[in-house]
């Protein structure tokens, strides 16, 4: 018998026992021709500590490179040992929807599972934040950063002043700069990206430390701080500018993987304006900096 998962007509669960009791069977959906969106996906092979991260705006293969033709796919996994685990050429692609992202196998020898389902070829199904993926049989699990329309957890604290209208008195265009907390390195620049593309200067540092010191030195006009950094907790940003800058307010947006009523709480009482779950929203994010902190020019 074959070391590899045989290719069914039909799509039904490889191992039972590896299936959640939440009903995770892939769903095949029907690809428009909205124009696309920018995603920052992440995936981490088993038995591999560097993750493989991608931002996909239109469509991406996943594969392994063929030094004969000079191939080489957008997720390129034969660093993994790709050959071995029955991973093909083209293998499989990624597509980038407005609401969701898109998987497709493209009739690769050996298969491809999600979540312990095999998918048929050549059918679009929907890719989503925690799915656990198989090409050939090699596994991989999917974190999505950003997505464009944010599915999770938002909380904004209640009687926040909003800020951002222009001072007319001002002469000179200035652009409003947005510091952004993380000690995650892929998904910095991905958010980064994503704020620059909506006009803001951005500036990242990758401690708490480092942040005070850059408020310190030139005041921003929001704080965007991830709460699942290790050490000191998140919450300590918003509570160090409380006590330094009292009569200054800073927007501040926390991110964070947990999106539990407890940090929530947290959150809040340490001073925050928003809450918002990952993966991250470009809607959310948006609306949040319009709000908040108002047009990225100002005069």
């Amino acid at each position: 018998m074959s070391e590899f998962p045989s290719r069914l007509g039909d799509t039904r669960p490889l191992d039972e026992k590896k299936i959640e009791a939440i009903d995770k069977r892939p769903q095949v959906v029907t690809l428009s021709d909205e124009i696309p969106s920018a995603w920052s996906v992440r995936f981490i092979a088993t038995n591999h500590a560097i993750p493989i991260q991608l931002k996909v705006d239109s469509k991406a293969t996943i594969g392994r490179k063929d030094p004969d033709s000079g191939y080489t796919p957008d997720i390129d996994l034969s660093p993994y040992d790709a050959l071995s685990h029955g991973v093909s050429r083209r293998h499989a692609e990624l597509i980038a929807g407005k609401d969701f992202l898109v998987l497709i196998d493209r009739g690769s020898t050996n298969g491809t599972q999600l979540n312990g389902y095999a998918l048929q070829p050549n059918e679009p199904y929907k890719l989503q934040h925690g799915d656990s993926l198989t090409i050939g049989t090699m596994h991989l699990e999917v974190f999505i950063s950003i997505m464009p329309i944010h599915d999770g957890v938002k909380r904004v604290r209640k009687n926040t002043a909003q800020l951002g209208k222009s001072d007319p008195s001002e002469k000179d265009y200035t652009t409003r700069r947005v510091l952004i907390v993380d000690d995650d390195d892929n998904v910095t620049q991905s958010l980064k990206a994503m704020v620059s593309q909506l006009g803001y200067e951005v500036l990242t540092v990758t401690t708490i430390g480092d942040a005070m010191r850059s408020i310190a030195l030139e005041l921003p006009d929001c704080v965007i701080v991830d709460m699942d950094m290790p050490g000191n907790p998140a919450t300590e940003i918003p509570r160090l500018i409380k006590e330094d800058l009292s009569n200054v307010h800073i927007p501040l947006f926390i991110i964070s993987n947990a999106p539990d009523e407890e940090k929530i709480r947290e959150s809040f009482d340490a001073g925050a304006d928003i809450f918002l779950s990952k993966p991250l929203g470009f809607d959310e994010l948006r609306q949040g900096l319009r709000d908040f902190v108002g047009d990225p020019k100002i005069r």
